[in-house]
Formats: structure tokens, sequence, C-alpha cells
């Protein structure tokens, strides 16, 4: 949706936002990287006096209502692209329920890397899904599940069951030691359901190139283009995660490499 297409449907709904015009939208709109001081510059213009809370309100209000996004730390953009939010389906359905009914303090995450067709070129019939435990129950998880289901389970797989078990099985479950803070997805309509965000999913099949062996080379620049063209990305919790994954420094490589055109105009460190 573009702007004046939100703005018009927002003022529809009674939600008129009497700090927004025609000029707020030529000044901004053909800039990828829009600073918190230039907001802050622009809306002094229009009131001399404007306080630093109501500014702060007015930045907060413009991200709820879906005018702006974050992009980095006082970062911004015009939101002209989707928040990623993946489906569901009866196999991760089941899994969650099993782990929330058994392991309800459990800390997880799960998805499945078909969901990466959407990004690829060349079309893979690899579906297997990744489910990530907190470190200390991943185990339990894993003997549970392999005690009461059918599925074809994996835990934490070295090299060599990735090369001769894994990589000969479409639809295995992995199930992996969730790295601490890992940004997260828990979906409003099925709360007992956690994926993880696209900013992780980049990460992870940057890191782990062996089990994500189907998704490098070419096919790994067009899923971040992809992506980034299309779903609202946050480089400050991409980057931030990605330290913890040990691989900040290549992947900022990776990006000023490949898709710098995405990052022009600011810092998202």
């Amino acid at each position: 949706m573009t702007f004046l297409k939100q703005i018009r449907s927002l003022c529809k709904n009674g939600l008129e936002l009497k700090y927004l015009n025609k000029e707020f939208y030529d000044i901004f709109r053909n800039r990828k990287i829009i600073k918190r001081i230039d907001f802050f510059e622009y809306f002094s213009k229009q009131n001399p006096n404007l306080k630093k809370s109501t500014f702060s309100w007015r930045i907060y209000d413009l991200k709820q209502k879906g005018i702006i996004r974050s992009v980095g730390r006082n970062l911004y953009s015009l939101s002209d692209k989707f928040i990623y939010k993946p489906n569901s389906d009866k196999e991760i359905d089941k899994i969650s329920n099993i782990i929330s009914k058994n392991f309800q303090l459990v800390k997880y995450c799960m998805w499945r890397t078909g969901w990466l067709n959407e990004f690829t070129v060349h079309q893979t019939f690899e579906n297997r899904i990744i489910l990530e435990i907190e470190k200390g129950l991943t185990e339990s998880v894993y003997y549970f599940l392999k005690d009461n289901t059918n599925f074809d389970l994996y835990i934490n797989p070295d090299h060599k069951t990735i090369n001769y078990y894994i990589s000969e099985s479409r639809n295995a479950i992995i199930i992996k030691n969730l790295t601490s803070r890992s940004p997260i997805i828990k979906l409003s309509d099925k709360k007992n359901i956690v994926f993880p965000s696209l900013e992780k999913i980049l990460v992870d099949i940057f890191a782990d190139k062996l089990l994500y062996l189907s998704f490098q080379g070419s096919e790994l620049i067009n899923i971040f283009e992809n992506a980034i063209n299309k779903y609202s990305v946050n480089y400050t919790t991409m980057y931030s995660y990605s330290s913890r994954r040990g691989v900040r420094q290549d992947l900022k490589q990776f990006i000023k490499e490949n898709i710098s055109f995405f990052i022009e105009g600011g810092s998202y460190d």
C-alpha cells in the first residue's frame, strides 16, 4: 500500500493524522533511509515549540499506524513493504501443541525450509522442519517426540548425518539448540505457535551453510534480495543476532558486496 493510500485508509476510519500531508510524502518518499533527526527537523518547522515527548509519541504513532518502519537504530523508511508472517500447517500445529502441553515454559521456534521457495529462482522440493529448543531441554523434547510421534527426527546433526541421512530425506525434522535472544514471532491467532523472524531465518541460512546447502551460492543472494525487497527487515535486529551466531562481519561483507543498494544512507550497527 502506498503512503497516500495509507493516509486515505486511516482517514476513512476516523484516524486522521493532522501532522501529515502531501509535503511530508514529497520530502521523504524517495529516501530509502530517514534519520530520526530528519523527522524532528520536519515537525519542528511545523511547530517550533514541539516537545521531545510529543515528538517521541508521534514517531511511535507513525510506526503503530504503519506509516513508517524501523530499519535500524534511529533509522526509518516509509512503510511500503509487508511484515513477514509465515503460515502454519498441520505438522507444525501438531508439534506446537505437543510442546505447549508438555513443556509449557520451554522457549522454542519452528519453520520450514520450503518457505524459502518464495525467494528463490529455482524451486526446491526440500521441506524440512527446523525446530529450535532452548539449550538444556533439546534432548528432552527430542526423546518425547521420538516416543510419541512417527516423525523422522534428527537432533543437532553433524556433517556426516546431514550428508548421508538428512540430505536423502525431504521432510526431516531437525531439532537444534535455540540461540539465546533469538528474534522470534508469536502468532496472535495461534498463541502456542512460535516462528523465527525473517531476520533470524536470513542469518541462519547464511551461518549454517551445510544444513542449508540447497540455498547457498547465487540462491543465497536471490533470497536476501527478494526478502529485503518485499518485506520489512530490521538491520539492527539482523546484525545483532548475527553477532550471537558469530557471523556479523561476514554477513555485513556479504550484504555490502551483493545487495549494498538496500542499505544506502545510514548505519545499521
